[in-house]
């Protein structure tokens, strides 16, 4: 029950980025003047296995990825010792670069929109001063990150023609608000035995005090305040992104778990508080991802598959056994090594995870293997007179090496899965030693326990009795497994006088196996209906947030009124690029409805293809892991220095 319960095992991506912001400057200065300074300085990091970049307007990202073998606290460091050498090259204006490791668990495993008919900037408030300290503090949550609604801000619109006759220029302006905008400490001073600490409270409490400010003497040597020369009011901050839920202008709350925590109680105990907050603050809240959901979904079904897959194989040992102690003993072999499994997975901070349930519903069939191989030779030995007891040592002791070298061909295969390198690797650990210590495990169980309750619970037999097993049922079963050996002798007297057909055929069969291995496709992972999709569209450079935002809202629509089409969650303008918008169409549950998910790709592509002015868009799964970002299966990348030669070749590529 202390296991944690998520998708995948918890992986450490080796990548570390450096984000820069220049206010005010283009992509072709960005990339000239921060992001081939910072490339230069990282570049030369030992263990840097390349860099990439993506400059865009007023800001310059920088990734570095390394090899596995660096530690990523170590590359973290050496990143941030080399960028700030390269800080001297950066032009005034530009903002300190801001380094960070690339966290996947820092990822929200929960994402729901809040709507509210209340001004917008106090509805955003709202949630930022009440709802977000609430739910962070949840155990087990790390942040809550708000995106939409508008943000207030002091808006100072400065008169040309006034600031010319007093000889200001705007930016004497912008530095006298900034000198007189502080809030400073004072230093102290003695009062008594005590001593007092003074600070200069010089901040603007309100947008009165912020007009009342002096800038300048007038020519008769009267105070000139900034209300004077410029229009200051207080509004709502310039809306670069719009979210959107079912068409509804809305508030979006991303929860990001703390690392190492357990995702599904993360985000269960968030929806448990939900309503509360909902009743209490007047806001409705929709729930957009959740990860809950699907790893829930998933481990039920592995859970199930492990339960099926255990009672069959003790089905299998009762029906070839035909002796009910005999199949209690060997039975009790999966449980033990199960549970058994799960305190080793604890002790080594593994999860209850796909690779880890995947492994052990692989194992079931193999953990009672080694119990049914010492069973059948204790009861040979029982039914040739011995009693319970040395029957259970001798026959034990019989098959003890083929047994164990059975385990240990096992735990030889699957080892070096665990220690693989790369990124699946990473993802393959917990699986390759979760089938290794169930195999070892059950070994153990098959010297100890079996032996023992063979010893106790066994009936002693008079030589050459049969099972204990009787009636017609049995009967059959004995008569079908007699003619199952005689049909089995005459195939193998067959193929022994045959021998050379015999190798053909084999032979036939290997080569032809290979030739259909050759046509199968391969993927990391396979797909999966999870009843969502993600769509990305791109209008040209230049289009403006309204012309994205009604024009994608014409697309919403349609979508939605799809049948099966749950909710339509739409971010126009993601990371303030007001030309891209960025959609997760939820669907009902798979088992509701007719069509696959496929089958809703291609229908929302022909939605889209109606809107002529998209420069491109794209319809697919949302992504393995929330925050890898959901990668084209196929991607090329153009390279150069010139961006007009880069610009005619990457056409003519999508033309052919």
């Amino acid at each position: 029950r202390r296991l944690g319960t998520d998708l995948y095992p918890d992986v450490t991506f080796p990548f570390v980025t450096v984000s820069t912001v220049y206010p005010g400057a283009s992509p072709e200065d960005v990339e000239e003047s921060i992001t081939r300074p910072i490339e230069d300085a990282v570049s030369s990091i030992a263990g840097v296995d390349r860099v990439f970049s993506l400059s865009r307007e007023n800001v310059s990202l920088v990734f570095i990825q390394f090899k596995l073998s660096v530690p990523i606290g170590q590359a973290v460091q050496n990143a941030r010792d080399k960028v700030g050498i390269a800080q001297g090259q950066l032009p005034l204006g530009s903002e300190q670069p801001v380094i960070a490791q690339y966290d996947i668990s820092a990822q929200p495993v929960l994402v729901f929109s809040a709507a509210s008919g209340a001004d917008p900037v106090a509805f955003r408030e709202l949630l930022n001063d009440r709802v977000r300290p609430r739910i962070e503090q949840i155990d087990g949550v790390a942040a809550v990150r708000i995106q939409g609604g508008a943000e207030p801000e002091v808006l100072v619109e400065l008169f040309p023609e006034r600031l010319s006759a007093l000889g200001l220029t705007p930016g004497a302006v912008f530095q006298r608000i900034q000198a007189e905008h502080l809030d400073l400490p004072g230093g102290r001073y003695p009062a008594g035995s005590l001593e007092v600490g003074v600070r200069v409270k010089g901040e603007f409490q309100s947008v009165d005090e912020i007009r009342a400010m002096p800038v300048a003497t007038g020519p008769d040597g009267s105070l000139v305040r900034l209300g004077d020369v410029a229009l200051v009011r207080a509004g709502p901050k310039e809306v670069r992104t719009i979210v959107r839920t079912n068409g509804v202008e809305s508030v979006s709350l991303e929860v990001v778990k703390q690392a190492g925590a357990n995702t599904a109680v993360v985000a269960n105990a968030v929806k448990k508080l939900l309503p509360e907050l909902e009743a209490q603050h007047r806001f409705q809240a929709q729930i957009l991802i959740d990860q809950a959901v699907t790893i829930e979904a998933n481990a039920h079904e592995v859970w199930i598959a492990i339960f099926f897959g255990g009672a069959m194989a003790i089905l299998i040992i009762l029906v070839f056994l035909l002796d009910g102690r005999g199949t209690f003993i060997s039975s009790l072999a999966l449980p033990t090594s199960v549970i058994g499994t799960l305190f080793a997975m604890y002790a080594m901070g593994f999860s209850l995870n796909q690779l880890t349930l995947l492994g052990l519903s692989l194992a079931i069939g193999l953990l009672i293997d080694d119990a049914v191989v010492v069973r059948e030779s204790i009861t040979r030995r029982l039914e040739a007179g011995q009693d319970p007891a040395t029957a259970a040592s001798e026959g034990t002791r019989e098959i003890a090496l083929a047994v164990m070298a059975t385990t240990f061909t096992l735990v030889a295969v699957f080892v070096p899965v665990a220690f693989m390198s790369g990124i699946v690797g990473q993802f393959f650990r917990e699986f390759g030693l979760t089938i290794s210590v169930a195999v070892l495990i059950s070994l153990f169980i098959a010297f100890t326990l079996d032996p023992m309750l063979s010893a106790r619970l066994a009936k002693a037999r008079r030589p050459g009795e049969a099972h204990e097993a009787s009636g017609p049922v049995a009967t059959r079963i004995r008569a079908f497994f007699d003619a199952n050996d005689r049909i089995y002798a005459r195939t193998l007297d067959w193929v022994l006088r045959h021998k050379v057909l015999t190798a053909a055929a084999a032979t036939l069969l290997f080569v032809g196996s290979l030739g259909v291995a050759g046509a199968l496709g391969s993927e990391f992972l396979p797909n999966e209906d999870r009843n969502q999709l993600v769509v990305n569209l791109e209008y040209p450079p230049g289009t403006s947030l309204p012309t994205s935002s009604a024009r994608s809202g014409a697309l919403e629509k349609a979508v939605r009124e799809l049948p099966g089409v749950a909710a339509v969650y739409a971010v126009i303008g993601p990371s303030e690029d007001v030309r891209l918008a960025r959609w997760r169409v939820n669907l009902v549950d798979k088992n509701a409805r007719a069509e696959s998910d496929e089958a809703y790709k291609e229908k929302i592509r022909a939605i889209l293809a109606k809107d002529r002015l998209l420069l491109t868009s794209a319809v697919s799964d949302p992504p393995t892991l929330e925050g890898l970002g959901d990668w084209p299966p196929i991607l090329m990348r153009v390279v150069g220095r010139d961006f007009d030669v880069l610009r005619k070749e990457a056409a003519r590529m999508i033309e052919v």
